[in-house]
């Protein structure tokens, strides 16, 4: 996991240094402080962020897209106790759905991490915060980051394959901007019944969040059903 101490000198870095230094900063850090297999898969994020950032953000934000990337899984590790107490730190109190959708507490904390004592927009912020629950009318910068830690190339299950595969042959067809949006709409609504299929089938907790978002793209694509 990233100590208090490493974030505090990653902090400094990065008040430091801007653009691309800054992103050397950064997996520098994240591969020497995460685990080999958390480091291998938030790599594969932040490539997956730039490659989809390539097709619907402007060419300014692909270096904040790329930081989200980096940083949506960085309080990953810790444990329950050290995401509350993180999220007591900031000031930010945890709803009794946080608690009980525990799995998404890195989101929470990650997001304040990433605000506290990395120096990030809220933007970036705001896409780790919504990285695994997603949620309703995300923006196109905060699906990016959600479908990116979906489909990365890393991830070898079959869902997340064909997802992946999906996504940019559908995305190769679009004739413009406005069908390519409509795709990755698609893709988040599928991915978005994909995890509530996985929770119920696992009895896990499901996080409001993920229920409006669900229900917010299913509207969405009303004339579809």
């Amino acid at each position: 996991m990233i100590t208090a101490e490493a974030n505090n000198g990653l902090n400094n870095d990065i008040n430091k240094n801007s653009g691309e230094e800054i992103i050397s900063v950064l997996e520098k850090k994240i591969m020497t402080t995460l685990s080999v297999k958390r480091a291998k898969h938030t790599i594969g994020v932040a490539d997956e962020c730039v490659r989809l950032g390539r097709i619907f953000l402007p060419e300014e934000s692909i270096h904040d897209i790329r930081c989200a990337g980096l940083l949506h899984d960085v309080t990953k590790e810790l444990s329950p106790e050290e995401h509350r107490k993180m999220c007591e730190k900031y000031g930010y109190e945890l709803s009794r759905y946080d608690v009980l959708a525990k799995g998404i507490l890195h989101s929470i904390s990650g997001s304040l991490a990433a605000k506290h004592e990395f120096g990030m927009s809220d933007e970036i912020c705001n896409a780790i915060r919504y990285h695994t629950t997603g949620k309703a009318d995300m923006t196109t910068f905060e699906k990016i980051l959600f479908i990116a830690d979906y489909i990365e190339a890393g991830r070898t299950e079959k869902v997340c394959v064909s997802m992946r595969n999906n996504l940019y042959k559908q995305l190769s067809k679009a004739k413009n901007y406005a069908d390519k949006l409509y795709v990755l709409d698609k893709c988040i609504f599928v991915t978005l019944n994909n995890t509530l299929n996985e929770l119920i089938e696992n009895y896990k907790f499901i996080h409001t969040d993920t229920v409006e978002a669900r229900n917010y793209y299913m509207l969405l694509f009303n004339d579809s059903f």
